[in-house]
């Protein structure tokens, strides 16, 4: 499934009437279809049940109602059917549109549950999404993103990591699997330093924590954000996690393409990239006191024993295979 090429085939097919529509997946009823405004949406055929209108800024879901359709290389039909659609024009906003539509066609194992109440449930958390808050520190926020991203690149691949990957901005660790955890942190200083939180760095007794360490040097000629994120999306859109990534380019307000991010010398972080077991670093040996929470320090690593790269690979290899 590319519902990327099915759209820009649509484009250049038009048929003259309000949608013109192709199929998606084996189902005929189930359509990507495009307005005269060149705007996309996905169809579903209506089975007649009482589902709500709604509408955002910039997506609607609309059902049971009639609507005419030109089928590539079919005639045009009149059909009962629910409609999710993008009410925006702007492209970036088209994209994502089609790029989420794929992830959550491709997250549905069984094509007959596809029907409007699904549409309903996909269409709130479109709406989420479009709407999530930005990081208040966007600069630092895009940084830890490219050292995410980066060192997933690095290290096995996105599929890898991406179903351990975090998807609220609240959790403590980037990654997490069945008492193991890894932190990346990041750095533009000449020293290994870095801030954690008590909690990232103070060992629990069924955790295994891990921190990765990247000392980054900015580079005007550097590996962007944005290409991390383009390599990201190829990554992951047939996958069922692409849906982390897009909330964290709405978190860091890289949704627009013309946003390059922050940009480093990709070598010369590569070189830095260091392993350290959580419980070797410098820490408060005690858990927070009762009424004590959020505490924060740095961490300086530098004189921290790294963990060998035949270490971590062995580590990493006890982890659950969740590709997919």
């Amino acid at each position: 499934m590319n519902v990327l090429k099915s759209f820009n085939e649509l484009k250049n097919t038009p048929s003259g009437q309000a949608y013109t529509a192709l199929p998606l997946i084996n189902r005929e009823d189930v359509l990507l279809g495009i307005n005269y405004e060149n705007r996309p949406c996905l169809f579903v055929l209506s089975v007649g049940r009482s589902l709500t209108p709604m509408r955002s800024t910039k997506i609607a879901f609309l059902p049971h109602e009639k609507f005419d359709v030109a089928i590539v290389g079919q005639p045009t039909r009149q059909n009962m059917l629910d409609m999710l659609s993008c009410e925006s024009s702007d492209e970036d906003d088209i994209n994502s549109f089609l790029s989420l539509v794929e992830a959550f066609l491709i997250t549905i194992t069984d094509a007959a549950m596809i029907d409007g109440n699904l549409l309903a449930q996909f269409f709130k958390t479109m709406v989420g999404l479009f709407e999530l808050p930005r990081d208040r520190d966007l600069t630092t926020a895009r940084q830890g993103l490219w050292g995410e991203l980066f060192t997933m690149s690095q290290v096995r691949g996105f599929q890898f990591w991406a179903p351990f990957w975090h998807q609220e901005v609240t959790r403590l660790f980037d990654f997490s699997s069945a008492g193991r955890r890894v932190e990346i942190k990041t750095t533009t200083s000449q020293q290994r330093i870095h801030n954690f939180s008590h909690r990232q760095i103070f060992p629990s007794r069924t955790d295994e924590l891990m921190v990765a360490s990247l000392m980054l040097r900015e580079d005007d000629n550097g590996l962007s954000l944005r290409d991390l994120i383009q390599d990201a999306k190829n990554a992951l859109i047939q996958t069922g996690h692409y849906m982390k990534l897009e909330i964290a380019i709405r978190r860091t307000g890289m949704e627009h393409q013309t946003e390059i991010g922050p940009m480093y010398d990709a070598d010369a972080a590569a070189e830095s990239l260091s392993w350290f077991r959580a419980e070797n670093a410098p820490h408060f040996q005690l858990p927070e006191p009762a009424g004590v929470s959020e505490t924060r320090y740095k961490v300086d690593l530098s004189t921290v024993q790294q963990v060998s790269v035949h270490d971590v690979e062995e580590w990493l290899d006890s982890w659950p295979a969740l590709v997919g």
